[in-house]
């Protein structure tokens, strides 16, 4: 896992972005533009740490595990999957068309508790119930997350007039997520060479746990960063309605 991380980090250093005939990945230079906007990079901080804490591909492999486990076929992996691509692709269609930025934290949050408590029941009482719960938990959360996560994370350059730096942006937080999954497999392979399910499920609960934070902070950012744009700001009374 570390040799594969280290290779796709290294050749996205080879990656142009849409930039003047000749031009090269600068992440130097990316890192100075952003901080020349305080407000910007403030922002982009925010969706850092949470890139950081992002784990879906190590929640998806402890997801498949915990099926092929419980159920021993992959053929049920496939109808569970099946069914609930179909309550993800409702629940977004409702989050939409029903929340606001002004007023969906619960949402996020609702959906962190969901899956913390999920994490919790799948790890002291393993069952094909709690499975289904568990992934269930982690369909509706992780679309969720997902829609808002890559369009505020974009969002942000092309506001700030930066979105010529579009290849330096995707690279770093490809690179966060790559020292991520380094690090979470290879905690991973601890827990499997002990061959300890108390460890497995500690494991299973811990990532999802992380996993459900990132839910919370996204919530957070859209809240003071996303919901104050849209909202219109007081108007202020002239002299003469004052008099």
């Amino acid at each position: 896992v570390c040799v594969i991380c280290l290779i796709q980090i290294g050749i996205s250093l080879f990656v142009k972005s849409e930039k003047p005939q000749n031009s090269k990945l600068d992440m130097r230079e990316f890192f100075k533009a952003i901080k020349k906007d305080p407000a910007t990079y403030k922002q982009l901080k925010f969706i850092y740490i949470i890139s950081a804490l992002y784990n879906a591909t190590i929640i998806s492999v402890v997801l498949n595990i915990c099926i092929m486990l419980e159920f021993e076929s992959s053929f049920s992996l496939g109808i569970i999957t099946s069914v609930l691509s179909v309550l993800s692709v409702l629940t977004i269609y409702l989050v939409r068309k029903f929340t606001k930025p002004i007023n969906r934290l619960w949402v996020f949050v609702a959906s962190a508790i969901f899956l913390a408590i999920a994490s919790v029941l799948l790890g002291f009482f393993p069952s094909k119930w709690t499975v289904i719960l568990y992934n269930t938990s982690i369909s509706i959360g992780a679309i969720i997350f997902k829609i808002y996560y890559d369009a505020y994370r974009n969002g942000i350059l092309k506001e700030a007039g930066l979105y010529s730096e579009i290849a330096e942006h995707h690279t770093f937080i490809e690179t966060i997520f790559s020292v991520v999954r380094m690090f979470g497999f290879a905690l991973a392979i601890l827990v499997a060479l002990s061959k300890k399910l108390f460890l497995f499920n500690a494991y299973l609960i811990l990532v999802s746990f992380i996993y459900a934070l990132t839910f919370v902070l996204l919530g957070v950012y859209e809240r003071k960063y996303i919901a104050n744009k849209n909202q219109p700001s007081p108007i202020t009374p002239s002299q003469n309605e004052k008099q």
